[in-house]
């Protein structure tokens, strides 16, 4: 099981990091400006990231309670979560990428046996990808 955890986490550490590592180019001053993500800014993106980490948490946590989870259709979610989050600062959404992604590591780290498929880092790496494209057109 430990070795399982260890490629879980090192998977999840490496594309945050990688993700981490594009934000930090973004300008300042282009942070708001729609079109990183379809219609989505970077700020935009980083709720969004922020939002998942959330969920992921969540549905790990409550499983390892022994209670369901209703799925989520991940469409509707995006809209709903991103019309919730649409009006916050671009503080508020970086602080909530940084404290959601700090629930998601403990929640891994208290339930390594729990499914952590590739969606969880992977989603980094997708939107990395997306607001790396972004900034080169």
């Amino acid at each position: 099981m430990r070795e399982i955890l260890t490629t879980i986490r090192q998977n999840i550490d490496q594309s945050w990091e990688r993700f981490l590592g594009v934000l930090d180019n973004v300008p300042e001053e282009r942070m708001e400006e729609a079109g990183a993500c379809g219609d989505w800014s970077v700020k935009d993106v980083m709720a969004h990231v922020a939002f998942w980490d959330d969920r992921d948490a969540f549905v790990a946590n409550k499983l390892a309670a022994g209670e369901e989870v209703e799925s989520l259709d991940w469409r509707e979610a995006n809209a709903q979560e991103a019309a919730l989050r649409a009006g916050w600062t671009l503080e508020e959404s970086r602080r909530e990428l940084h404290a959601a992604h700090e629930r998601l590591v403990e929640a891994v780290d208290r339930h390594p046996d729990h499914d952590w498929d590739d969606d969880t880092f992977e989603h980094y790496d997708e939107h990395a990808d997306d607001v790396r494209a972004w900034l080169g057109a």
